[in-house]
């Protein structure tokens, strides 16, 4: 609902609630109402859209969930007096109570033995965003934006398991979490002289509280547990994590011949990381970061070659109260690099590569006390000496569009390095699993991602083909073995469109996926393979639309194989303001829906079949105004 009050002030509130796992958000609202496209589109940072997990799952529902009620509310206010002016404001609200329900049948790497794994999950989430965001621009040579979140989060969790085959055991899990955060963004720029000067203040503070009560029939661990009731054991646990970061930067934008500029700061980062965890004892660990750096680049965005050539000279200051990690600090030169050849507006290559510093700040993973992780899983104390690690990273990207011939295609690769990550160290015997963590890892990730849109000639029809290729590797040590934890996906989709004028089209495609997984060094391997073909009919004459859609999936691998078949449609009739519609989907499994997917980590490998949300069939009526 949209209200327009005069020419400076405007609002809108949006109400959405299901209980058929179908989104209550779109990303679009999103970006219009919450974080802002002027905030998205800020240039004073390298800056990524931060979505909390919450808010992807009010847009993107989990897919391992046979009930889920769910429902949100926003209200946004904008006021402008002028162009020099403007002031936005939301509230966003977000519930949900969801129930899922899995089977895992897991082989043991380290000696083949089989489990099964029975899990039922109950819980209750809430969200509250409050958000601010204001832009000044008093004149042609001086703006300044800023933008303000505070984020309320709490949830329950309960969970029953049962283990079956190694060994028997029931356990049930109370997990209660509250989460406050602040995130403040501040960025001026104005002109000075022949150039631009900037500065930048990101402050983000995060403090989270979970409470956790364990209780099981057999005792797996050796742990202070509390008096035994009903013939459980018992264990109860409070974490409170607190984050503090901090980033700000002056700098100058100085203009050279050739359409060539000189870019200099001076930026400052500060991070502190606090973990408390309390059972029957109390440990805290603390940990600040201290980054210094001064940057220089030439850069060059005009013209057939363009190019951001630059470094910094960067110090890191690492203090800790975490014993062998007292004080550590060091110089380096970071550099960083990107060409990009525009032949045309709408045709260029670009390629790029850096090389960063990067410090571990998980003062939790660091700690040098142990922690209970769950019924079966502990850490253990770390073993980390240099909290310090390298990356390399390196990409391109290529685009190419065509207005003549309808074309447009995209692709880019990414690759990234890090040297001296941290490398868990896991102990296995039963279903217990005991984990370290230490120096020396080394990780690689690489993705290719490529994007077709083509009209086909003077025929009204078009395609749609993306393909993705991900690559993970991942060290790990288990039972005193080091090995290597490899993940290959390849996951693509065609779709063919008709465009026809009249009052039918129809669209047809097909997706796939395929997943391989292996462990070097214990040789244990796994893969996945799942496909599927949908076909959609669309109608619209006068004042009735709708469309008619059918699919059919498939999931397979060496332990299990799943088949699908779906059935969908929506019709709607609209009379002026009023609309009568029906929606239905999945209709052929509106009983029941269970699915498979691949489980490959460093002590197991198997699978997990896991109930879905079933079909269903909605008759409504909708007033627009």
């Amino acid at each position: 609902m949209l209200i327009g009050i005069g020419e400076d002030f405007s609002a809108n509130v949006l109400l959405s609630a299901n209980n058929t796992g179908t989104p209550v958000f779109t990303m679009n609202d999103y970006l219009q109402n919450i974080y802002g496209m002027d905030n998205l589109l800020a240039q004073h940072t390298e800056r990524q859209l931060d979505i909390s997990s919450e808010e992807m799952a009010m847009m993107v529902p989990p897919a391992d969930m046979y009930s889920r009620h769910n429902g949100t509310a926003s209200a946004n206010a904008t006021y402008q007096p002028s162009d020099a002016f403007k002031l936005k404001t939301n509230v966003l609200y977000y519930g949900a109570k969801t129930d899922a329900e899995s089977q895992s049948e897991y082989i043991y790497q380290w000696d083949n033995s089989r489990n099964s794994h029975n899990l039922h999950t109950d819980g209750r989430n809430h969200y509250l965003s409050v958000g601010v965001q204001e832009s000044w621009r008093p004149g042609k040579r001086f703006e300044l934006e800023a933008h303000t979140q505070w984020i309320y989060a709490a949830g329950t969790t309960w969970r029953q398991t049962r283990d079956e085959g190694i060994s028997q055991v029931s356990a049930w899990t109370d997990d209660g979490n509250h989460r406050h955060a602040l995130k403040q963004d501040l960025s001026a720029n104005w002109r000075i002289g022949k150039g631009i000067g900037y500065a930048n203040v990101d402050l983000d503070y995060a403090r989270h509280l979970q409470d956790v009560l364990l209780r099981s029939d057999t005792m797996l661990l050796d742990m202070d547990y509390m008096q035994a009731v009903d013939g459980r054991y018992a264990y109860g646990a409070a974490t409170c994590g607190q984050r503090i970061h901090w980033l700000s930067e002056a700098g100058y934008l100085y203009p050279l011949p050739g359409h060539v500029s000189l870019n200099t700061s001076l930026s400052y980062g500060y991070e502190k990381h606090v973990s408390d965890y309390e059972d029957s004892n109390r440990h805290r660990d603390a940990l600040r970061l201290h980054e210094y750096a001064l940057n220089l680049s030439l850069e060059k965005n005009k013209g057939l070659w363009q190019f951001a050539v630059g470094a910094a000279l960067q110090q890191d200051r690492f203090r800790s109260a975490i014993a062998g990690l007292d004080h550590h600090s060091r110089w380096a030169v970071v550099p960083k690099a990107s060409l990009t050849l525009e032949f045309s507006q709408s045709h260029r290559l670009t390629l790029r590569g850096e090389y960063d510093l990067r410090a571990q700040t998980d003062a939790a993973r660091l700690s040098r006390h142990g922690r209970v992780l769950d019924y079966a899983a502990a850490q253990e104390a770390s073993s980390v000496r240099n909290p310090f690690g390298r990356v390399g990273q390196a990409g391109f990207s290529y685009v190419l569009q065509r207005l003549t011939s309808a074309t447009y295609y995209y692709l880019s690769g990414t690759y990234t390095h890090e040297a001296n990550a941290l490398k868990p160290y896991v102990r296995q015997q039963g279903l217990v699993t005991l984990t370290s963590y230490g120096n020396g890892g080394t990780s690689e990730e690489g993705q290719l991602v490529s994007t077709l849109m083509q009209g086909l000639g003077g025929w009204p029809l078009s395609l749609t083909l993306v393909a993705v290729y991900h690559y993970l590797r991942t060290p790990s040590w288990l039972n005193g073995i080091e090995q290597y934890n490899c993940a290959r996906a390849t996951s693509g989709n065609l779709t063919f469109k008709t465009r026809l004028k009249g009052w039918l089209n129809a669209e047809w495609g097909g997706r796939w996926q395929f997943a391989r997984n292996h462990t070097e060094g214990s040789g244990v391997r796994n893969r996945q393979t799942e496909w599927g073909m949908t076909g959609k009919l669309t109608m619209a004459l006068g004042s009735l639309s709708g469309y008619v859609r059918g699919g059919y999936s498939r999931v397979s691998s060496p332990l299990y194989g799943l088949s699908l078949v779906d059935i969908g449609l929506h019709a709607e009739y609209r009379l002026k303001t009023w609309s009568l519609f029906l929606h239905c989907d999945n209709l052929l499994n509106a009983d029941a829906l269970e699915w498979s997917s691949m489980i490959h980590t460093s002590v197991y490998t198997g699978s997990t079949t896991y109930r879905r949300m079933p079909g269903y069939a909605l008759l409504g009526l909708a007033y627009r105004f």
